[in-house]
């Protein structure tokens, strides 16, 4: 055998045995490329985006925290739309007759919206099925996911995310109560609509990697494993975080960091 087709084989077996570890080099999705377009999307658009919010708004510090909170938010709606995809998928797949449709999701969740209430999973009923086919179905679900898995990653630098936008935007607002603050971040929002539609792409790129990726930005204690400091900060004077000017990206699945977060620690400035 050749060494080409040695190292082929190898290869094979590798990703039949855990195909989460191969990637194709060709895929402009996969988890290397989205790790590097995460560290490009804080050293370049995040900077811009502190940049055209400064030429207006001379609060260096909070135009830094503003951006990291809409990138926060974005992640969060991204999450709650792949949990909804990952979580009601196989349950419909397993029983989709006994779909509960006595109300349309999107209509009931405007109303928990308006309510104030968070978005709950739907409740889906399972009829009782013999083993021989519970393993034929099981087979079956997973390779319907799995390949609806691939599909999301492979289409998600191409999403629409409108919806999701609009998402970000009305969490944001609800973060800031009282009409005079309100009217202040929508002032300060217009000046970045394109780095808040960017923010929604790469939060939804990070998410649908398997396995997902994952933000933090709220640790209070600085690690150099985790965390890094602004470029006007040579070596940290304290160790406790006072905010996050970028959160630290994970793999959610064992932790190792992808990418250090940017943080400003107690008595310090960015």
């Amino acid at each position: 055998m050749s060494i080409l087709n040695s190292t082929a084989s190898v290869a094979s077996e590798r990703a039949v045995r855990d195909p989460q570890k191969v990637e194709d080099i060709t895929d402009p999705n996969r988890p290397t490329r989205i790790k590097q377009v995460y560290k490009e999307f804080t050293d370049g658009d995040r900077m811009d985006a502190v940049d055209a919010l400064g030429k207006v708004f001379p609060d260096k510090q909070a135009n830094h925290r503003l951006v990291c909170e809409i990138f926060e938010v974005a992640f969060k709606a991204a999450t709650m739309a792949i949990n909804t995809v990952r979580e009601q998928l196989p349950r419909t797949l397993v029983n989709p007759a006994s779909l509960h449709t006595s109300q349309q999701p999107v209509i009931q969740e405007q109303n928990l919206k308006k309510e104030g209430k968070e978005p709950v999973e739907f409740c889906f009923k399972y009829s009782t099925i013999p083993d021989s086919e519970t393993h034929h179905r099981d087979a079956d679900i997973k390779n319907i996911t799995d390949t609806i898995s691939d599909y999301l990653k492979r289409t998600s630098s191409s999403v629409d995310i409108t919806a999701m936008k609009q998402n970000v935007l009305s969490s944001l607002e609800s973060r800031y109560p009282g009409t005079e603050k309100r009217s202040l971040l929508r002032k300060k929002l217009k000046l970045v609509p394109s780095f808040i539609s960017e923010c929604c792409k790469l939060a939804w790129q990070l998410v649908v990697q398997t396995p997902s990726m994952h933000i933090q930005y709220n640790e209070k204690k600085f690690d150099p494993v985790k965390h890094e400091l602004p470029s006007t900060r040579k070596a940290p004077t304290s160790d406790r975080i006072s905010h996050y000017v970028w959160p630290t990206l994970l793999n959610k699945l064992n932790g190792t960091v992808l990418c250090k977060g940017v943080v400003v620690i107690v008595d310090s400035e960015v």
